[in-house]
């Protein structure tokens, strides 16, 4: 099995590098989701709030018909009361309040503003001239305005819930790939070079039992016939060792040969 390191690098650092990349876009998601869920909460407190100071709005009308003395701030309270429903509906850079795009708060917003005009300007008239206007129109106003209050911030925290839920599962698919890239790494990069070092240890261990048996035989006997040359007194005893030495050296030969071609095979020479 050949195996191209060049290539295998190339992929491993393509790889590693989407990993990081959807580790990182993991975190930006993260991070806009945190940022997401901030403002969130500050709108759907903003809705809550709105139902508060309508009850207080009221609360300062029943006081004033009843000649108790109302809150200090009942007017600034009407006033960042209108401000805010507007802010909810269209945005404001102000109060650092973004257009809502979401049809559902939108339909909820629209559904409501017809009340909230009405119950502001009939607030307006009751603080401006208590004697000149009825608390009839405040009080009926209410009621329904409260009902509808409540679907809105329902509204708004439905959307939140849904924001977050869409950002859980871009979280999960962004892990999800890079578990895949992880994977591929082990398939494509792992594996096959696991499988390149096993089989480069069973050529290194056929060349080394070449060493070690097919080479030292031919080297003895070399050797041995050397030595019964040195051995002999007769001539035609030495020609004999003399030919056999010529034989085995011709084989060694063939033995070298054979080694040095397994050898560039090994090392893809």
């Amino acid at each position: 099995m050949s195996i191209n390191h060049r290539n295998l690098s190339r992929l491993y650092v393509i790889l590693i590098g989407s990993v990081v990349l959807f580790t990182l876009m993991s975190q930006l998601i993260l991070q806009y989701g945190l940022k997401q869920k901030e403002m969130d909460s500050r709108l759907i407190n903003l809705a809550g709030r709105q139902r508060m100071l309508s009850q207080k709005l009221t609360k300062n009308a029943l006081l004033i018909q009843n000649k108790q003395k109302p809150d200090a701030q009942y007017l600034e309270d009407l006033e960042q009361w209108n401000a805010v429903h507007i802010a909810l509906q269209y945005g404001s850079d102000k109060l650092n309040i973004p257009a809502s795009e979401d049809p559902r708060i939108n339909q909820s917003l629209a559904s409501l503003s017809p009340l909230q005009k009405e119950l502001y300007t009939s607030f307006q008239d009751y603080f401006l001239d208590p004697q000149q206007a009825t608390l009839d129109q405040i009080l009926r106003l209410e009621k329904p305005f409260l009902e509808k209050m409540d679907a809105t911030v329902l509204a708004f925290e439905i959307t939140s819930r849904d924001k977050l839920d869409q950002l859980v599962l871009l979280e999960f698919i962004s892990w999800c790939i890079a578990l895949l890239i992880l994977l591929l790494e082990v398939l494509f990069i792992f594996r096959p070079s696991l499988e390149a070092l096993r089989l480069e240890k069973e050529r290194m261990e056929k060349i080394s039992f070449i060493y070690a048996h097919t080479l030292r035989a031919p080297l003895t006997n070399i050797m041995s016939l050397v030595d019964l040359m040195e051995k002999a007194k007769r001539p035609e005893e030495k020609e004999s060792y003399l030919k056999l030495l010529k034989e085995t050296v011709q084989g060694f030969d063939q033995t070298v040969h054979d080694v040095i071609e397994l050898s560039k095979k090994t090392h893809g020479g």
